[in-house]
């Protein structure tokens, strides 16, 4: 399994190299430049897949995505309720914290004979 892994890499490695060169060194178009991306990204993504890594990454992706089905969304009305809720609690919140910063500000202008 590691010289597998090993030889996968390398091979990544050197694919890589050798698209960072060909972009350096050869004047192309940018949609032919774009085609070489592509085609890179593509095949480093396939060794990639068979590392050991990515498998490792295939099985948490099968994972989470397993999971993810079993969430159970709330419904419009659960929603609707949720929201109305949180938007009065913020404006409550809000109301309190401006009566206290006034009631404040009003103290403290009377210590200091300002108001």
């Amino acid at each position: 399994m590691l010289t597998k892994n090993i030889y996968l890499w390398t091979i990544i490695v050197l694919l890589t190299i050798i698209n960072l060169s060909v972009q350096f060194y050869v004047n192309f178009s940018s949609s032919l430049q774009a085609v070489v991306w592509v085609g890179w990204f593509a095949l480093v993504s396939t060794f990639f897949y068979f590392t050991d890594i990515g498998l490792q990454l295939k099985q948490l992706l099968t994972l989470t995505y397993q999971e993810a089905k079993k969430i159970v969304w709330p419904t419009k009305q659960e929603t609707i309720q949720t929201t109305m809720i949180v938007i009065v609690m913020v404006a409550i919140t809000g109301l309190i914290l401006w009566l206290l910063d006034n009631a404040m500000i009003w103290v403290i202008a009377k210590l200091t004979r300002l108001g």
